[in-house]
């Protein structure tokens, strides 16, 4: 099942993190690979949206979401996608969902908690990555319909989850980060025991330079780092089972050159690395288990659009982002004949066309974020307060390619 990044455009993403260095090429052919192919043979899975701790997650059959619909709290809802309906994870028909003897609820304090999920090995993990000194920040285990709740780990005092999480042979990765009396933080990568919360670290991050674990690829992390050049950054390999020096890995394992996210970029989407150079104009797309590299001629755009750069979406589609008056704008491009398809999908506040993940031939696309009247909320003397909800539509592959709008997805039933 694919999976994609949330955090607003996909440019912004595409600025973050993308990737390529080679000669530029007007068609599309295969070149032998440069490097021997990643082994597969380590497990190292994807629970987190696009590998990062976000607001929801995709399972088997649907997705998992935190909406914040009442004063003080945040629901766990599901939408799922054989109905395609959203729910409260909720199975009682007569609860309003805004206390705590509803299993979708999860308080909110003075703004001081917020929460991010995973998904791993058919169970829902709960992040909640900011807390208190009475409920610090902490991983919980749900089941998939939300009735049962089991701490696992309780992070110290100074210590927050960073937001990077991956499974590993039944444990959770985790980047946490830690604080001194002085402020001053500390990075490291640990693996969580799943049964007994145990915490073992395994690389603490230099703290002279940038580094962060964006993804995975076969049985090895991808991180990004800014070491050496603090104005631009690059992307290398790392394997756990190495026992390498970071700062050692990053110069041994380079995917790419430093590049500065607009006149060179990068991102690598599982299994791909694929990079855009705006001085010649080249796209590159590389998969990192076979070594086959794709070369491609960027196409001629208007004076106020600009390529940012190729991003596989499903299958064997991908699309362009070109950013056109300042919107980023997702071009379906054609790899076997390196030319745009005419479908496209601004990406904009009233309508943000992200995909979230496919399920079979059906695509969950999130579409807006909804404005909608705070229930309750002049039980804590608020008036005309509204709360923002996301909202998602369900198309098939089929009719996104073909540029047809898909089905919106109604808003939980509220009380």
């Amino acid at each position: 099942m694919g999976q994609r990044v949330k955090a607003g455009s996909l440019l912004g993403l595409a600025l973050l993190c993308l990737t390529a260095c080679s000669e530029p090429e007007s068609a599309q052919k295969s070149v032998p690979p440069q490097a021997e192919p990643i082994s597969a043979a380590a497990e190292i899975s994807h629970i987190a949206y696009n590998d990062f701790l976000s607001t929801y997650v995709a399972a088997p059959n649907g997705l998992y979401l935190l909406q914040n619909i009442y004063p003080a709290s945040t629901s766990i809802c599901y939408i799922d996608m054989q109905t395609q309906q959203e729910i409260f994870l909720c199975s009682d028909p007569n609860c309003t969902h805004d206390s705590d003897r509803c299993t979708s609820y999860l308080p909110v304090t003075d703004g001081f908690f917020s929460y991010s999920l995973a998904f791993y090995q058919d169970k829902l993990y709960l992040f909640r990555t900011t807390g208190t000194t009475e409920q610090p920040p902490a991983l919980i285990e749900l089941s998939l319909d939300g009735a049962e709740r089991r701490t696992i780990l309780e992070l110290q005092r100074g210590e927050s989850f960073y937001g990077r999480a991956f499974g590993s042979d039944g444990t959770i990765l985790a980047e946490i980060q830690h604080l001194d009396e002085n402020g001053n933080a500390t990075l490291t990568l640990e693996r969580i025991d799943l049964q007994n919360g145990e915490r073992e670290k395994l690389l603490t991050y230099p703290a002279s330079s940038y580094y962060s674990a964006i993804t995975t690829v076969g049985n090895q992390l991808v991180y990004v780092t800014n070491a050496g050049n603090a104005s631009k950054t690059f992307l290398f390999m790392y394997d756990l089972n190495s026992g390498d020096d970071l700062a050692a890995a990053a110069e041994a394992n380079a995917l790419c050159k430093p590049y500065d996210g607009l006149e060179v970029s990068y991102v690598v989407h599982n299994p791909y690395l694929c990079g855009m150079t705006q001085a010649d104009n080249q796209i590159t797309c590389k998969n990192l288990l076979t070594g086959q590299e794709m070369l491609f001629t960027s196409p001629a755009v208007e004076s106020n659009e600009i390529v940012r750069g190729i991003l596989p979406l499903y299958d064997q589609t991908f699309c362009l982002t070109i950013e056109k008056d300042g919107t980023p704008v997702e071009c379906l491009y054609d790899i076997e004949t390196g030319e745009l398809t005419g479908v496209e999908y601004p990406q904009t506040r009233e309508k943000m066309n992200q995909l979230v993940a496919a399920f079979g031939d059906q695509l969950l696309i999130q579409q807006a974020i909804v404005e909608c009247s705070l229930p309750n909320a002049d039980q804590y003397g608020l008036v005309d307060a509204v709360c923002y909800l996301e909202q998602f539509s369900v198309v098939s592959k089929a009719d996104f390619e073909a540029g047809v709008e898909g089905q919106m997805i109604e808003l939980p039933a509220i009380r």
